[in-house]
């Protein structure tokens, strides 16, 4: 570009000269001279701003680069997220199932070689699933009860004979039940013959034939227990045996010794509430197994008024 413009002035120097333009050959000489410096000026300038636009080019292209690198990683990374959402939720999954699985196992040896699996799944869908399962000699079961509802109380006959269980909860209906271990037959305990609104809430055997239990109400109230029941197994029928004054419920009852390793006394706990139920006393006492048999062998019972029994003529 410097070259084409000395050629232009060049040329209008020999058209003024020839046109009988006559300068002083000094002032030509300097405008040449200051053309020339702005004609550098200018080419400087501009290799300036070439060099910005290879720089700012070469930034460019790095930033391109980046953005690329970055998209990558945002897609690698994006690939891992979606992967370990995958494993998440086949981990829950698992979890769930490993939940619904776990079990809690209570195994009751009775003396024919015969055993009682109590199995409680811990996370079953609604509640806890509750199974009683009857295991022979031999490794084959039979299925004795199984229900969403735990069985609350259970006891088995002193020779491993029978066993007798309910799932009384105080928020519904209760179901009571008695099992010949050695027949495997089972029999409902109906509520019929209880106060309404009443089942049974705990047991204990006073022989193979027969055991109490207590009647309680299984709605909610203020009720932490109640009356003592006999029950025949060889009838399929029961009566009141241990009738409560107003205000004193028997809460629970279980068999107890005079002696070691003898079965000759039931131990009973009971309450007394005040007269406002804001507030009970805790009472206890005792009657010998061969009292309660005979009460039961004469068709009698017997009313608790907190501190002592009476017979209920």
């Amino acid at each position: 570009m410097k070259r084409l413009i000395a050629v232009t002035l060049a040329t209008f120097t020999t058209i003024g000269l020839l046109s009988g333009c006559a300068q002083d050959n000094t002032e030509d000489v300097s405008r040449i001279s200051e053309l020339e410096a702005q004609v550098g000026s200018l080419e400087d300038s501009m290799s300036a701003l070439e060099s910005e636009k290879e720089e700012l080019d070469s930034k460019l292209s790095g930033a391109e680069s980046e953005i690329d690198s970055l998209t990558e990683e945002n897609e690698r990374l994006t690939d891992e997220l979606s992967e370990a959402d995958s494993e998440n939720e086949t981990l829950k999954g698992q979890l769930e199932q490993d939940k619904a699985a776990l079990k809690e196992v209570h195994i009751e040896h009775l003396r024919s070689g015969k055993k009682l699996f109590f199995t409680y799944r811990l996370h079953a869908p609604t509640d806890s699933h509750a199974v009683l399962t009857l295991r022979r000699e031999d490794g084959s079961e039979t299925e004795i009860y199984s229900s969403y509802h735990e069985l609350s109380s259970y006891d088995i006959s002193p020779n491993d004979s029978k066993i007798v269980a309910t799932n009384f909860s105080v928020e519904g209906p209760s179901y009571s039940f008695w099992y010949d271990i050695e027949t495997e037959t089972l029999t409902d305990i109906s509520n019929d013959g209880l106060p309404a609104n009443n089942g049974a809430s705990d047991f204990v055997w006073l022989d193979e034939r027969y055991f109490l239990f207590i009647s309680q109400f299984d709605h909610g109230s203020l009720s932490l227990g109640g009356e003592v029941y006999v029950y025949d197994t060889q009838t399929n029928t029961y009566r009141l045996l241990i009738k409560n004054e107003s205000l004193i419920q028997i809460t629970s009852l279980q068999i107890d010794s005079y002696a070691h390793g003898q079965r000759d006394i039931v131990f009973f706990r009971a309450v007394v509430w005040d007269n406002t139920l804001n507030y009970t006393t805790q009472k206890s006492f005792t009657v010998s197994i061969e009292k309660l048999m005979e009460m039961i062998a004469d068709g009698k019972a017997m009313t608790y008024d907190g501190e002592m029994l009476s017979r209920l003529d």
